[in-house]
């Protein structure tokens, strides 16, 4: 049984769990690792099945098309201000795509490996009284991840508030 369902079993909600997304590895970071980050929210796409009409004598009748016309894109939110460094990569990594200079994109592969398309997975979880990341059984992973919109943010010394960044990422299957 899944975590949402013993969660709903239990008349509880999912308040208290925490998502760690598991980005990697980013092309153009300094280092090529995966980076783990811990985010304040994350948009998981619906599913959404086709249809088309059809009619029978005066009946008017809708009945599914075959086709998976779910939005092929998602969204997550994190501190800025904790993981600098994976907006600063996250910027260039949308400016290699389009070069905001030239206005030209890059090859989408090479030699049939895609120079811009990395594997994205989202994981449900708590975390201990260390600090420790405890996953549950909630995984969402995404194949062939590209940023489309990084978001910019304000400055404000007036304001004890933390630096969010909105990412919203397109994909080619959910998994």
């Amino acid at each position: 049984m899944g975590t949402l369902d013993a969660i709903f079993n239990q008349g509880d909600d999912a308040l208290g769990y925490e998502f760690q997304v598991n980005l990697g590895p980013i092309p153009y970071l300094d280092t090529i690792t995966n980076s783990l980050v811990r985010v304040t929210t994350c948009e998981i796409p619906a599913k959404t099945l086709g249809s088309y009409d059809y009619y029978y004598k005066s009946e008017h009748l809708v009945k599914p098309n075959g086709r998976n016309e779910s939005a092929k894109e998602f969204s997550i939110q994190f501190r800025m201000d904790k993981y600098f460094v994976l907006y600063k990569a996250l910027r260039l990594w949308s400016d290699v795509i389009v070069n905001p200079i030239t206005g030209g994109g890059t090859e989408d592969s090479v030699g049939g490996v895609s120079a811009i398309r990395i594997p994205i997975t989202i994981t449900t979880g708590t975390y201990d009284v260390t600090g420790a990341f405890i996953p549950t059984l909630q995984i969402w992973s995404f194949t062939g991840c590209w940023p489309t919109d990084v978001s910019g943010f304000d400055l404000d010394n007036t304001s004890g508030d933390p630096l969010m960044c909105s990412v919203k990422f397109s994909f080619l299957k959910m998994i």
